[in-house]
């Protein structure tokens, strides 16, 4: 019985300290300007193809007073706090505590530490008006295909994203085309048009900037989720507000 009871209070406190997390990252990130979330391999090396160009994109984002948003680590992730960083702009590590590969890089202007990857998670989308994905792993991939998710199913307002590297994303979008779409079709044609993919920095960079006024002005009338995010607007309309208004 004390067994039972000492499971009790434990799991009882784990959900505190959940609750504190989502606290903290919620305080400091609401004070903090508009950001895109830049993704990719923590195991890409600095000089590396990928690692120059998303220090580089970072910095065309920062240049346009848009924060860039990391998950705080080394490879691209280093990569983008440091672009940002060199570019005097906001520069934010959401990093968590890993027995590998997580060593925070010293590229932050502002830097939170988590304990459970979910709420780490809802930090990025919770506080981002983009994401862009560089070659990675799993991790990468998981941010990826979660922000399609959310956005087709209309539980978040809608956000652009923007893959980096057709080399890399290439063999995976003609799988989604033709097993996903065509074949077994488990997406609709239009889901393909919730992301781009391009080699261009300078695309990317006005891709993942151009909905933050309009989402902005949306978030004013948007309904509230039990997520703490937005939903209900089309994911398929235009990203940047038109002549009448914001697009909805």
């Amino acid at each position: 019985m004390g067994n039972v009871t000492d499971h009790f209070f434990t799991e009882s406190w784990r959900v505190l300290r959940i609750m504190a997390e989502f606290v903290e990252g919620v305080d400091t990130l609401a004070h903090l300007p508009p950001a895109v979330s830049i993704f990719g391999s923590a195991r890409t090396k600095p000089g590396a193809e990928w690692y120059d160009a998303a220090e580089r994109l970072a910095g065309l984002i920062a240049n346009r007073g848009v924060g860039v948003i990391t998950g705080g680590g080394p490879g691209i992730m280093e990569a983008a706090n440091k672009g940002a960083f060199e570019a005097d702009g906001t520069s934010i590590g959401l990093n968590i505590q890993l027995p590998h590969e997580q060593k925070p890089n010293p590229y932050q202007t502002h830097e939170l530490t988590f304990d459970y990857f979910f709420v780490r998670k809802v930090m990025f989308v919770r506080h981002s008006m983009g994401f862009v994905n560089f070659p990675g792993g799993f991790g990468t991939m998981d941010e990826f295909f979660e922000s399609l998710t959310l956005i087709q199913t209309k539980k978040i307002d809608p956000f652009p994203v923007a893959l980096v590297g057709k080399s890399f994303w290439g063999d995976m979008l003609t799988w989604m085309q033709r097993s996903m779409r065509d074949e077994h079709q488990t997406i609709s044609p239009e889901d393909l048009d919730l992301f781009l993919v391009t080699d261009d920095l300078e695309e990317a960079a006005e891709h993942v900037c151009a909905g933050i006024e309009a989402r902005v002005d949306r978030a004013r009338t948007a309904p509230t989720t039990a997520e703490g995010t937005r939903h209900g607007v089309d994911p398929r309309k235009p990203y940047m507000p038109t002549p009448d208004g914001p697009a909805i």
